[in-house]
């Protein structure tokens, strides 16, 4: 709170006028900042003067603002770009799981609320991912999309928090240098009042793999070979 509303106009972000009918304007691009529970008050003096010059008895006019909820906001079309190689190894498989926290997550989609007393939240909409590739490796049965529960958690025996969205694919490590694997999935922000719905593309770009050998390759043959 702000006792004194001259350090807001002094600061250029309160404006207060009153002309000769009596008719006054309150200004502040601070307004749009207050979510459904918050109000402010401002109150100013006033005195009014006639043609001779007497002056009468100052007044206070109190104005009384109630703020109005405002919808969060994400960027037109949230994306990243990732490399197999960004994925960690999953029940031997290599290069299959990433973590994408929750702040990560915020950034990615461009998060934002102009109520600034508003807290948000992210879940993801169950069953939206879809996974596609021209690597005939990557589908939908072995790819998902997860926000992660206390359960999973230990249940996949990794180190994530409540929340974050696990991302994984069996076949990311057959992508070669010249492949990619594109995956949507549709999250919800809220402030709690108005939800906003809105899809996250993941671009995972491949690389190459050297081929393996075995340790010491070797074979037995008999002389009648």
């Amino acid at each position: 709170s702000i006792e004194d509303a001259s350090i807001l106009i002094s600061k250029g972000l309160l404006a207060i006028n009153i002309d000769g009918s009596g008719s006054y304007t309150v200004e502040s691009s601070l307004f749009d900042n207050l979510s459904v529970n918050d109000k402010v008050s401002i109150s100013f003096d006033y005195v009014a003067n006639d043609s001779g010059g007497a002056t009468s008895e100052a007044k206070t006019i109190t104005v009384n603002i109630q703020g109005s909820n405002d919808a969060p906001t994400v960027v037109a079309a949230p994306a990243t770009t990732l490399s197999e190689t960004d994925f960690a190894t999953l029940s031997g498989y290599e290069n299959a799981y990433k973590i994408i926290t929750e702040t990560e997550m915020y950034a990615i989609l461009g998060a934002n609320d102009v109520d600034v007393n508003d807290s948000l939240t992210l879940s993801l909409v169950t069953d939206s991912s879809n996974f596609t590739s021209t690597n005939t490796g990557i589908d939908n049965t072995t790819s998902g999309v997860v926000q992660l529960t206390a359960a999973d958690i230990t249940a996949l025996g990794i180190t994530a928090n409540v929340g974050d969205f696990f991302i994984y694919s069996l076949g990311f490590d057959g992508l070669n240098a010249s492949e990619t694997s594109t995956a949507t999935f549709n999250v919800i922000l809220s402030d709690g009042t108005a939800p906003v719905t809105s899809t996250v593309t993941l671009t995972v770009n491949g690389v190459n793999d050297a081929p393996t050998v075995v340790a010491a390759p070797a074979t037995t043959l008999s002389e009648t070979d």
